[in-house]
């Protein structure tokens, strides 16, 4: 298993970053992290610190008005589940 951590140089200014950079949560105020081009200013995202391989691996989790959905290669996939205040990502 690989165990990754979350980049703070990348995250955006209302995502808190805890648990030595394993979990994320969305904060209404700002944190107070420096300057970085790596920070995400217009969306609540953050970037994984380890490089995991090629772009076409990517992928993202969308939780938006209540409903849950990822995208790979331009495709999205939703995701029927109730809604949560939390949920986890594993990654095999």
């Amino acid at each position: 298993s690989c165990h990754l951590t979350l980049d703070p140089n990348s995250a955006n200014t209302h995502l808190y970053l805890f648990e030595d950079n394993r979990k994320v949560t969305w904060r209404s105020e700002k944190q107070q992290y420096p300057d970085h081009p790596d920070r995400f200013d217009c969306f609540p995202q953050v970037l994984c610190a380890e490089s995991l391989s090629d772009n076409d691996k990517s992928w993202i989790l969308s939780c938006c008005g209540g409903s849950y959905s990822v995208w790979h290669n331009n495709r999205e996939t939703a995701i029927p589940v109730p809604t949560s205040h939390r949920l986890g990502v594993y990654v095999d």
